[in-house]
């Protein structure tokens, strides 16, 4: 999914008219998630993006939503990219989340669907089986204000299909400069296969930073601080 708004900037659902010699921002989300996953970091990058003038496009993107953000990039000249819990591969992402729902399926018949939902969320948001009541109070309240979906929608199987298509298609001409952001937690995009990425983006400048896959719900000023620093 794309929404393409002046400096990222939303508020009450209309988007701000763009400045004269405004930078575009793109953001593409991932798989069972839409825009709504920048929700924390959107304010923060519109302030860096005015406040050092930047021109070029600049793309925000997480999890599968990367590939097709650095594909986007790579045909616009001068352009940034900020990869947030980018996968190896669209099928090393598929291998992994396929492995936790077959987790959540044996959860679901020996302990409930409620169980098995718990988990699916420690899993995600925290990397982990288990984590106590404090953390799921914060979690319930943050997603409050994002919307993450439990089941595939149409245009979650169009972004993966795409994704995957875009592994073989030719890429454009310009070379993005490129912020990976991963969690050293993240058991859908692992940091031990960061390796892998930066064969994919040699140039690329990778943090590891101590979360999950939804790095920008839970940890929002973690990433502008790299951002920032980027």
């Amino acid at each position: 999914m794309t929404l393409r708004l002046s400096y990222a900037t939303r508020r009450n659902g209309y988007a701000a008219p763009m400045a004269r010699g405004a930078s575009p921002v793109v953001e593409r989300s991932g798989y069972l998630a839409d825009e709504t996953v920048f929700n924390f970091i959107r304010t923060e990058i519109e302030e860096i993006v005015t406040r050092r003038r930047i021109k070029a496009p600049v793309y925000v993107c997480h999890s599968l939503g990367c590939f097709v953000g650095l594909d986007a990039a790579s045909r616009e000249i001068g352009s940034y990219v900020i990869a947030i819990n980018m996968p190896a591969s669209p099928w090393y992402g598929f291998r992994h989340a396929f492995g936790v729902a077959l987790r959540m399926v044996r959860i679901a018949a020996t302990q409930g669907i409620e169980d098995a939902a718990r988990f699916r969320d420690n899993w995600v948001y925290f990397g982990r089986p288990r984590t106590d009541d404090l953390a799921h109070q914060r979690l319930r309240q943050i997603r409050q204000q994002t919307n993450c979906y439990t089941t595939p929608r149409r245009q979650d199987i169009a972004l993966f299909l795409k994704s995957v298509l875009l592994e073989h298609r030719r890429k454009g001409a310009f070379e993005p400069r490129v912020l990976l952001l991963q969690g050293d937690c993240d058991r859908i995009a692992p940091a031990r296969e960061a390796d892998l990425l930066c064969k994919r983006l040699p140039c690329c400048s990778l943090v590891t930073i101590d979360g999950a896959h939804v790095l920008p719900v839970t940890h929002p000023r973690e990433d502008i601080r790299e951002i920032e620093d980027f």
